[in-house]
């Protein structure tokens, strides 16, 4: 059991290599710096790998973003120092973004009123987060002068309203209007 998931995460790696390199490495202004919406999780945590595999002399920033609804963000650290110890030679970063004030006045203000309103059948809240964490990477790469963003989902969560093309492509002119591109990877 566990070596089938081994295989499974091996060939998601692969895949994952792949489209970074068809994403980023046919950009004639792509310089090596990506920043990563860095949940910690699996995905996330293959994506940075991939990255470091994909473009070994790139400048990997993993941004993780705070929101406040997790009990514990030390997982985030531990396996960025995981990644970090697998890619010795990559340039990785890792930067926390606390967002939890923002969470509150946006998304979950009217969480109780959202849910009377949707008869408890429908929880937004996904939408507003995944709009802060959009615009708290575009202003770290503008920080820090970097033209890249990527962002991604397992293609079991694409049923979810914060994961549909719409939804993405909005979220892909806000970046453009600033210079900035960025990509969405499906595993």
């Amino acid at each position: 059991m566990n070596m089938d998931k081994n295989i499974q995460a091996n060939a998601l790696a692969n895949e994952a290599v792949d489209k970074l390199k068809e994403a980023l490495g046919g950009c004639a202004d792509f310089d090596g710096k990506v920043i990563l919406l860095f949940s910690g999780g699996r995905d996330s945590s293959i994506v940075a790998s991939a990255f470091c595999q994909a473009f070994p002399q790139g400048q990997l920033h993993l941004l993780f973003i705070d929101n406040g609804n997790l009990d514990n963000t030390d997982v985030q650290r531990k396996q960025y120092e995981l990644i970090k110890n697998l890619n010795p030679n990559s340039d990785i970063r890792f930067e926390t973004k606390q967002v939890r004030q923002l969470m509150k006045r946006v998304a979950i203000q009217e969480i109780e009123k959202d849910f009377i309103e949707r008869k408890f059948s429908s929880l937004l809240i996904c939408v507003p987060c995944k709009l802060i964490m959009a615009y708290t990477a575009l202003k770290y790469a503008k920080e820090n002068d970097i033209k890249f963003v990527l962002d991604g989902f397992a293609i079991r969560q694409k049923k979810y309203p914060e994961q549909n093309e719409t939804f993405i492509n909005a979220q892909k002119n806000i970046f453009s209007k600033k210079r900035i591109k960025k990509h969405f990877t499906s595993l």
